[in-house]
């Protein structure tokens, strides 16, 4: 049985409270497993990731998961990035639940999904990235800028990631979203 993106989004949205580190946890839905990502993205964030993944896995009963719903205030780009790849390689379907947020590094990972799914009032927020200098912070920016380019992201985000001070968020409109290519889930 294939997993439509309304009854997904239906059975799978349901928020967490972020904690400090991301924590992991899935849940059945139909025939597929739904992963709920909650807290800050550490560093090594790929590797807590497969690592828990492996370590989950066995109780599955054979289903591969099939969507990750986050929410999450963001945290290092670096661990963003590589979360994202592994998003990426294993086609998951992508989401932020219902009151949750996915802001700052959550964004590439959310980007990175199959299909983007957000909560109606659920909110993805981007900024320029914080960083120790300027100069480091520019080249986090632009590179943050580079992968939201290859991913689809509108110019509105683009320009709004380089404008928006690390100190504040701008919110993805329902325009963004669509010019984005993702499903606003009501």
């Amino acid at each position: 049985m294939k997993l439509s993106t309304l009854a997904f989004a239906a059975a799978a949205l349901a928020a967490t409270s972020p904690a400090s580190a991301m924590s992991y946890s899935w849940r059945t839905v139909g025939d597929h497993i739904v992963i709920d990502a909650a807290g800050e993205i550490e560093f090594n964030e790929k590797a807590i990731f497969t690592n828990w993944i492996v370590s989950a896995g066995p109780n599955w009963n054979g289903k591969r998961a099939s969507a990750i719903i986050f929410n999450s205030p963001g945290g290092n780009v670096i661990g963003g990035d590589g979360l994202a790849g592994v998003i990426y390689q294993y086609h998951l379907i992508t989401g932020v639940a219902h009151g949750g947020l996915c802001t700052s590094a959550c964004v590439e990972a959310w980007a990175s999904g199959v299909t983007k799914t957000v909560a109606s009032d659920a909110g993805i927020g981007v900024h320029h990235v914080k960083a120790p200098t300027a100069d480091e912070a520019d080249r986090g920016t632009q590179y943050c800028v580079s992968v939201y380019r290859r991913l689809g992201a509108p110019e509105s985000v683009i320009n709004a990631t380089m404008a928006t001070p690390p100190e504040s968020i701008h919110l993805l409109t329902p325009d963004e979203y669509a010019a984005w290519n993702a499903k606003i889930i009501p």
